[in-house]
């Protein structure tokens, strides 16, 4: 399942560089956790074969957590490249000694020195609408896909189709919906082989 996408021209673009944004988004059930599931491992691989300044992290945003996810994303992601790239910077450092809740400004900038360890970094963060209060997450995803200080990150993100993400990522990314005749397809080879066992 899945193989349409990778196929897809804008799958490249966005592997090799030529888009920073990748946005997927359709009705709940549609599929997206499976093809993000799918996109993550393609992505691993990807980066398994390319240099090691190369990595994958990936985030789940879950609507049982009941939170607004900027902040655990954001800490999320500065932990795993950080142990990925066998370094903390010392912003990252401050952020620890501080003590006390950062703000959104603190995490991005150790965010910007950790990204400083690699020559790309793949992020992927599915189910973007779990969030609570979405509008900071929306913030923080359109500064790392437009803002030169994170050129070296390429998101590839998944939602359902609201109003306020659609106004975010439709102007920094390139998007598919799910509503497609690729995914239609990729429903009847699974379900067809279970329907004639």
């Amino acid at each position: 399942m899945g193989e349409w996408m990778v196929q897809s021209a804008e799958w490249k673009d966005w592997l090799e560089g030529r888009a920073r944004c990748f946005w997927l988004y359709g009705i709940p059930g549609a599929g997206k956790t499976a093809l993000i599931s799918h996109l993550i491992n393609e992505t691993q691989k990807h980066c398994d074969t390319s240099l090691p300044s190369h990595a994958c992290v990936y985030y789940y945003c879950y609507f049982a957590h009941n939170q607004a996810e900027t902040k655990p994303l954001l800490r999320w992601l500065i932990d795993q490249l950080c142990r990925k790239a066998r370094s903390i910077p010392a912003e990252v450092k401050g952020l620890y000694e501080y003590g006390g809740e950062p703000s959104l400004a603190s995490f991005l900038e150790a965010l910007m020195r950790v990204l400083e360890r690699f020559e790309v970094v793949y992020m992927v963060v599915d189910a973007i609408g779990e969030s609570k209060l979405r509008e900071d997450l929306l913030e923080v995803l359109q500064i790392v896909t437009t803002d030169p200080h994170y050129k070296k990150l390429r998101l590839l993100a998944s939602s359902r189709d609201h109003v306020d993400i659609r106004n975010t990522m439709t102007k920094v990314s390139t998007s598919i919906s799910m509503d497609n005749p690729h995914v239609q397809a990729d429903i009847k080879k699974y379900v067809h082989p279970t329907i004639l066992k």
